[in-house]
């Protein structure tokens, strides 16, 4: 059995969720094996969503926690940037 996961984080602007999206997705080239990670945006959401086996549900918790930290960062050094 699999299990999928998809966050939507609402950025406010297409803009901002594509600047995002940039940011974050070199980071899904080093993922456990069996892993599936899309990342993409619509509207000003972007939407993450990783799927992996039900035996692994640890990995599964802890990857997206890890891919929510890298979207918080880059969030912040974006509006850093942006002056936002």
């Amino acid at each position: 059995m699999r299990v999928r996961v998809t966050v939507r984080v609402d950025m406010g602007s297409d803009r901002k969720a594509e600047s995002l999206l940039e940011s974050v997705t070199p980071d899904n080239v080093d993922i456990p094996r069996g892993m599936s990670i899309d990342v993409d945006r619509n509207d000003g959401t972007l939407l993450v969503s990783v799927e992996h086996d039900m035996e692994k549900l640890d990995t599964l918790t802890a990857t997206v926690d890890e891919v929510m930290e890298h979207i918080s960062l880059a969030d912040r050094l974006l509006n850093d940037r942006d002056g936002d």
